[in-house]
């Protein structure tokens, strides 16, 4: 949407495999043109970090040799400039064979590395094959594209580590649509002048996350001083985390401090942010949480609430040493609820140059436009090339 305003004009293609609840070959959302490559496929597939059957994961791969004739056809006919494929190799593949057939350059943008280790998520042998033979196929297209986009420092050196090019890796980090914000703060009803510091949590619910490991340390504060709520929106993608999460409340006896509301939608999000001082990432310490970078930091600064997050490698390099954020040693509980009584504490004239700074930053360089920009320059250096 971005580009679109920078001039860039875009098109989509979609993949055969995702749903298409419409069931129109053609869709145009915000005045761009998305084309559905699989027009009878209205199941709408579960978001989940349990693990995958693997046959489902085969006939992904499979479902590319009927994807590329359509990635052709729909290239032939709008003659685009640049092809940009989003990672996994199910859309980089077919934008390689494309782009080399037609001669147009294909820049890859890759923003994780799911399949490296963390936490036994594999389970059996063949999903740890599976895994090691996505690696390297993923690596391998990276090698033939013109340039891969990568979302931070951590994961540029992470693939160079596993043998890309350094020159071949751009860092174009997490963004958000600071337009889209300043439209959905107006929205917000007059903000109420509450007694207690409510935390919130806005996301994913999965291991990583460590929000039990954040109601443990609330249950510490609760000891201290009772001056403050936690409110949870999130979509359940680990039911077993869930569980853990409703125990930990129960068992340490916050009902009254710590509220689940469920997931909430992404055009109702400022709904939530409404009912929250501070956002809090407490995320725990493995190779994904160091190498990915959540968007929740930059949200909730462009919404001017105050950030918490534990200093996880994503985190740490999408705030770039930030003093506008406040981050604690991962997993460390002496050290969040350190943390969590400075926040509590902050004058409202403080709290408010922060936000003021913290929300400038953001603008200026964390913003749908500024990344727009830096694409289309790599964009044009290509097609001069």
């Amino acid at each position: 949407m971005s580009q679109k305003e920078i001039g860039i004009d875009a098109f989509a293609i979609t993949v055969p495999f995702l749903p298409n609840m419409s069931g129109k070959e053609i869709e145009v959302i915000d005045g761009i043109k998305y084309y559905r490559t699989n027009i009878n496929n209205r199941v709408k597939n579960e978001i989940s970090d349990q693990q995958k059957n693997t046959l489902k994961r085969i006939n992904k791969f499979f479902a590319i040799g009927k994807f590329i004739p359509n990635v052709y056809r729909l290239c032939k006919r709008e003659k685009p400039d640049v092809i940009h494929a989003h990672a996994m190799f199910f859309c980089g593949i077919p934008a390689l064979i494309v782009g080399r057939i037609l001669k147009i350059p294909v820049f890859y943008e890759v923003r994780s590395l799911w399949m490296l280790p963390k936490d036994n998520i594999y389970g059996t042998f063949s999903r740890k094959i599976l895994a090691k033979i996505a690696l390297k196929i993923e690596l391998m297209t990276m090698r033939f594209s013109k340039k891969v986009f990568v979302i931070n420092e951590n994961l540029k050196d992470t693939l160079i580590n596993l043998g890309i090019r350094d020159d071949k890796l751009i860092i174009i980090s997490n963004a958000v649509n600071t337009s889209l914000i300043d439209q959905n703060i107006k929205k917000q009803e007059r903000s109420v002048v509450r007694k207690k510091t409510v935390f919130g949590y806005i996301g994913s619910i999965t291991h990583y996350e460590g929000i039990p490991f954040f109601i443990k340390a609330l249950k510490c504060l609760k000891k201290e001083r009772d001056d403050f709520q936690m409110i949870i929106y999130g979509s359940i993608r680990d039911e077993r985390e869930m569980k853990l999460i409703e125990k930990s409340i129960s068992e340490f006896a916050l009902e009254e401090i710590v509220f689940f509301k469920g997931q909430i939608a992404p055009s109702e999000v400022y709904r939530a942010y409404s009912e929250i001082d501070v956002i809090v990432n407490p995320r725990l310490k493995n190779k994904i949480t160091d190498t990915v970078t959540p968007l929740k930091p930059l949200e909730a600064m462009a919404y001017k609430k105050i950030f918490v997050g534990s200093d996880v490698g994503g985190i740490k390099d999408l705030l770039n040493d930030n003093d506008d954020c406040f981050l604690f040693e991962s997993e460390s509980t002496e050290s969040l609820i350190k943390i969590l009584k400075e926040v509590i504490d902050l004058t409202d004239s403080r709290k408010e140059e922060i936000l003021d700074r913290a929300r400038k930053h953001i603008i200026d360089n964390k913003s749908w436009i500024q990344n727009a920009y830096k694409y289309k320059k790599v964009y044009l250096s290509s097609i001069k090339n």
